[in-house]
């Protein structure tokens, strides 16, 4: 709740009273990771993300977030694309993580996998308007 009233810091200190007690709870350092990206610890914050992953390697929303951390703000694409595709694996139903596999093939210039990558977005949720204007700039 911290996170989203913009209160960062104090969500970051909640978070790590939270770990402390419970150094193995994934949804912790998920949380964590996401206040340390509101306040632009990006390299912490995918820290946190990793070791949320690593805790619980099921647990896909902390790879969706690394993803898009690795892509929208480093421009680390193939790491990036990594984990949109374990996204992916674990499910697969998910347009929102096929979309942004594509545009991290289209980050490293693989417009043609970019474009598939869409495809199967649109084919999920066909009325994501951000879903057709990526697949038109990949084409």
């Amino acid at each position: 709740m911290l996170i989203h009233l913009g209160r960062a810091e104090e969500a970051l200190a909640s978070l790590d009273r939270a770990i402390e007690i419970e150094p193995g709870l994934a949804l912790g350092h998920m949380y964590r990771g996401a206040a340390l990206l509101g306040l632009g610890k990006h390299e912490a914050a995918l820290a946190a993300y990793r070791e949320a992953s690593r805790l619980d390697p099921k647990r896909w929303q902390a790879r969706y977030d690394q993803g898009i951390l690795l892509c929208d703000v480093l421009h680390r694409y193939d790491e990036a694309r990594r984990e949109f595709e374990r996204v992916v694996e674990l499910v697969p139903g998910n347009a929102d993580a096929r979309f942004n596999l594509g545009n991290t093939l289209y980050g490293l210039r693989r417009f043609g996998s970019a474009l598939q990558a869409y495809d199967r977005a649109i084919e999920l949720r066909p009325d994501q308007a951000a879903y057709h204007g990526a697949r038109a700039n990949a084409s």
